[in-house]
């Protein structure tokens, strides 16, 4: 019985110095939520929305980013009266047998997009689509946030990971943001 607690006591401390000593360990109080926030998505099928659904304002650079299949952009509109903040990220080119969706949680101050693509009941297609997706947040401030835009792909890590991040200053009430500037010919044909 006295061997049992001196080794359960060497354990509880090698613990505590093994933790203690990581720079890298944060402990987060047990029953903390994430910040949660009022959203609505939508996905477009295969081809996108088209000009009629989710028109996103026209961008105020010389780029030529009017053109659907010459960019992967990230738009961005801030209505100052109802405090709504719409992304739209166009022209993601996915496989066409996906489940897709896209959340936003507040991490650490930064406004994380994730947009999301795994295997439709198991299996992927042998064809590549193009899809927008669409997200608005309710009730932001009209001041400049971080915002990050990550893609998870379930099945290919390989095109996973962070697509962009930076500012955006709501207080200018839209912008564009270039996400990919490589064209895209073949599945795009809009």
């Amino acid at each position: 019985m006295k061997t049992t607690r001196i080794c359960l006591t060497w354990i509880a401390a090698l613990l505590t110095l093994a933790l203690g000593g990581c720079g890298n360990f944060t402990a987060e109080p047990v029953g903390s939520a994430p910040n949660e926030l009022s959203y609505k998505a939508a996905i477009s099928d295969c081809g996108g929305f088209g000009v009629e659904q989710y028109a996103p304002p026209p961008p105020d650079t010389d780029d030529d980013l009017t053109e659907y299949c010459a960019a992967e952009r990230l738009v961005w509109s801030f209505d100052a009266e109802t405090g709504e903040l719409a992304f739209e990220n166009t022209r993601i080119s996915l496989n066409c047998c996906g489940v897709h969706s896209m959340d936003i949680a507040l991490d650490q101050g930064v406004y994380v997009l994730t947009e999301r693509d795994e295997p439709e009941n198991g299996s992927r297609c042998s064809c590549m689509c193009v899809y927008d997706f669409h997200l608005a947040v309710e009730e932001m401030p009209a001041e400049t946030i971080q915002v990050a835009l990550e893609r998870v792909v379930t099945d290919w890590p390989e095109a996973s990971g962070l697509m962009w991040s930076g500012e955006i200053d709501l207080s200018t009430g839209s912008g564009v943001i270039l996400v990919d500037s490589t064209p895209m010919g073949y599945p795009c044909q809009i």
